[in-house]
């Protein structure tokens, strides 16, 4: 066996061994003893191809990076030459959703550790652009792409607390198709500013938030020719608020 593969073995077991004890115990409490215990190599061994577990938890999160990206490319090639390269975002989306099943629960676990230089849903997001962004021609949909990809990648990274949080789970198919048509019910709600802007002020009312912490466009903007709120009167309450 030569050395590279050697190398290449030894490093798989260490990883592998990293994400099997990521699944039981939180970040912090993990040592390199218990990985190298687990892994039976020695800390020599360890130390040889990783700094500390900090590192080790960088190369792991890069590499599954990585493994995405490679399935996305060839998922989009594929979505590409079925379409006679005139596929639309959605059917790209729907295609990369079969790539997510072999990476998905180690992103997941990774997603879980507070890295300095890896963001697992930002990374997640830029590889699905990366990966649809040349095969797309409407520069409309080319302008909700990463809007697009940023929903998908928090779907499918909250996927696993949705299954642990339901009695009947769906598959992640299922599961994103639900979120659409939950989705599509807030469309006509969102077609009027008006209702939406009131919605808002209910909102923000409900929770207390006081009006200087408010967005900017509830407190100054109209939707669709209506006036703002006007201020409640002298002794008049609003919703959460208590008269003096």
């Amino acid at each position: 066996m030569s050395e590279d593969m050697r190398v290449y073995k030894t490093k798989r077991n260490i990883e592998r061994t990293f994400l099997e004890l990521l699944a039981k115990h939180p970040f912090d409490k993990i040592t390199v003893q218990m990985i190298t215990k687990e892994a039976l190599v020695n800390k020599g061994t360890f130390y040889r191809h990783y700094a500390d577990k900090y590192d080790l938890a960088h190369q792991v999160a890069q590499n599954t990076l990585d493994r995405l990206a490679m399935h996305v490319l060839a998922n989009t090639e594929v979505a590409a030459d079925e379409a006679g390269g005139h596929a639309d975002t959605n059917r790209y989306m729907r295609t990369l959703l079969a790539t997510f099943d072999d990476v998905l629960p180690d992103l997941v676990l990774l997603s879980n550790i507070d890295l300095p230089d890896v963001n697992i849903r930002v990374s997640m997001t830029r590889v699905i652009c990366d990966g649809i962004r040349p095969h797309i021609k409407d520069g409309r949909e080319l302008e909700s792409l990463e809007t697009e990809a940023w929903v998908i990648a928090q779907l499918t990274l909250a996927y696993p607390e949705y299954m642990e949080d339901t009695e009947k789970p769906l598959d992640l198919f299922g599961y994103i198709v639900s979120v659409h048509q939950a989705s599509e019910l807030f469309l006509p709600w969102l077609s009027d500013g008006s209702d939406m802007r009131a919605a808002h002020e209910a909102y923000y009312d409900a929770t207390c938030m006081l009006p200087s912490a408010r967005p900017s466009w509830l407190a100054n903007a109209t939707h669709a020719g209506q006036a703002p709120r006007p201020a409640p009167a002298r002794g008049e309450t609003t919703r959460g608020e208590t008269a003096r």
